[in-house]
């Protein structure tokens, strides 16, 4: 297993006190507000300055960005930094910006966020004189307007379920609104800093319609605008003339997708891209022996067997709780990260990584081949079943490979696989759509800041709980993680968790995986943020 030292560097000595008690603000009611400080986490050696304004940055993306309203982020729009969400945030700026260096949110469009005592009210104060690019101003009316258009019934935001926590927007004056959230929730800003903290101008979302999701310029206070959208081609912002936060250096920024991680690093190694979007250890490995620089995230439980325990209207096999007993133990994590990743991927049974500074150090289910053909040959004996299940799963070659693996070990222990690789469209549609599955290559996708919005889709009345598991001891622990108020009370709820998981097994993971954003020597200031997004306010090209 390969070590996990950089994502020490990254987040250093993170707690959930510098998630949210002191994110942006201090833990009293009394209206006291963070240190207003910079707009970004960047050092002053790595910011846009007027003599540094010039040049195109070339940028390679995991995905394209199927629109570019916030909003509209069902797999083709600004999900996460994978699908999207860098682009909306050029184009629209974000509220807040998570810190990976010490794991606060830093204020950026906004100037303090102060949460009350048991973070269950957030109040929020904007900079003064911030203009939409169309000249209209910024105001909590527009934050509050924005973000309620996330949880409209139509809304297919992918963070609508967040959203949806805020019972009360109260704005108390023309640049402060206060958020009452129905439960106490510790990493709120985690919203703020991804697409519900894309704020958006209402006057022009309904002067476009359906078309603001393809041309929103006037609609956002980001650094840049369209210039040209060709889905399937390229995306192209130029630089804002009048942005609030000062020059923008790069002045075009093109957006292509080239499909897959080595193809992506040898775009960048020709000189085609500038900046590229790399999600396998294999290909990261290959960059960093080159001596990129680059960001980094690490995604815990990006790497996931799920698992139908038991969807309405459905009669898998993984219903019986030994089955996927069976499975989990059947998964040796270190052969599949040797057929995934050439063994550079971070194999885990762990929902966290065990090196994560969150880690609540409770293993996952550990590999027992003989335990698994045990419970195996145990479930055909009772039931009958001859051992056939289903295995679905997405074709990128790291995820074919992957797929290959998991069923030769489940192979081994007495089932029969019966293995379909589609693409992602497939993958969604049987298992969101259809709901026609047994077993789904899938990533829960999780870091530091964003724990309980991920790992509660496994919650029992989750809407999103693609697994259909039913376990009121595993939704205690799911309220125990998002109410944590500090890295202590958080680890707590993590362990209490993971036993949990390990008993009632409502899938399983094989792995974290690993992002990387690796850029030519020559670009500077990029600014990364939560879910794998990152910013180009302080960008430049040096000379």
């Amino acid at each position: 297993m390969r070590s996990f030292s950089r994502l020490r560097r990254i987040i250093g000595l993170l707690g959930i006190a510098a998630l949210a008690a002191t994110a942006c603000g201090d833990d009293s009611d009394d209206g006291a507000t963070a240190s207003e400080g910079t707009t970004s986490p960047a050092s002053a050696d790595e910011v846009c300055t007027e003599d540094r304004v010039g040049g195109t940055l070339a940028v390679g993306t995991y995905s394209e960005a199927g629109g570019l309203d916030p909003v509209v982020a069902a797999g083709t729009g600004l999900g996460t930094g994978r699908v999207g969400a860098t682009e909306g945030s050029a184009i629209f700026d974000v509220l807040v910006i998570h810190d990976s260096e010490t794991g606060e949110y830093t204020p950026h469009l906004a100037e303090a966020l102060t949460p009350n005592e048991d973070n269950t009210k957030w109040t929020l104060k904007l900079r003064p004189d911030i203009t939409f690019d169309n000249g209209d101003p910024l105001d909590a009316q527009a934050v509050v307007t924005s973000m309620q258009r996330h949880t409209a019934q139509s809304s297919r935001s992918t963070l609508r379920r967040g959203v949806v926590l805020i019972q009360q927007f109260e704005v108390t004056d023309p640049l402060t609104v206060v958020f009452h959230l129905a439960e106490p929730w510790g990493d709120f800003p985690m919203l703020l800093a991804a697409s519900p903290g894309m704020i958006t101008n209402q006057r022009v979302v309904d002067e476009r319609g359906a078309d603001f999701n393809r041309n929103p310029n006037g609609g956002g206070v980001g650094p840049y605008v369209v210039d040209r959208f060709m889905p399937g081609e390229v995306l192209v912002l130029k630089a804002r003339e009048n942005y609030w936060g000062g020059p923008v250096c790069v002045k075009e920024l093109r957006f292509v997708n080239i499909v897959g991680g080595p193809a992506t690093y040898e775009a960048l190694e020709a000189g085609q891209l500038d900046v590229a979007f790399l999600p396998d250890g294999a290909t990261i490995n290959r960059a960093r022996d080159a001596d990129y620089e680059g960001l980094e995230w690490i995604i815990h439980s990006g790497s996931m067997l799920l698992m139908n325990t038991g969807l309405p209207g459905t009669d898998p096999p993984t219903s019986d709780l030994r089955v996927r007993q069976a499975i989990a133990h059947a998964l040796d994590v270190d052969y599949i990260n040797e057929r995934q990743f050439d063994g550079y991927g971070l194999a885990t049974t762990s929902l966290v990584h065990p090196d994560s500074p969150i880690s609540p150090g409770v293993d996952g289910p550990e590999f027992n081949r003989q335990r698994a053909t045990q419970l195996i040959t145990q479930v055909k004996a009772e039931t009958g079943w001859d051992g056939s299940i289903r295995l679905l799963c997405n074709d990128p070659t790291d995820r074919r490979d992957a797929a290959l693996a998991i069923e030769t070990l489940l192979n081994a222990v007495g089932m029969q696989v019966q293995r379909t690789i589609g693409d992602t469209s497939q993958l969604i549609a049987g298992v969101v759509t259809n709901k026609d599955y047994d077993l789904a290559c899938w990533s829960q996708n999780f870091t530091e800041a964003d724990v309980w919005f991920n790992l509660g889709v496994f919650a029992s009345n989750s809407p999103t709980n693609y697994s259909g598991i039913q376990d009121p001891a595993m939704d205690a622990a799911l309220i125990d993680i998002r109410a944590a108020r500090d890295s202590d009370e958080l680890r707590a709820a993590l362990g209490t968790m993971q036993e949990r998981w390990n008993e009632i097994v409502p899938s399983a993971v094989w792995g974290a995986v690993e992002t990387y954003i690796a850029h030519d020597d020559d670009v500077h200031g990029l600014v990364p943020t939560v879910r794998e997004t990152f910013l180009f306010h302080d960008a430049y090209i040096s000379q």
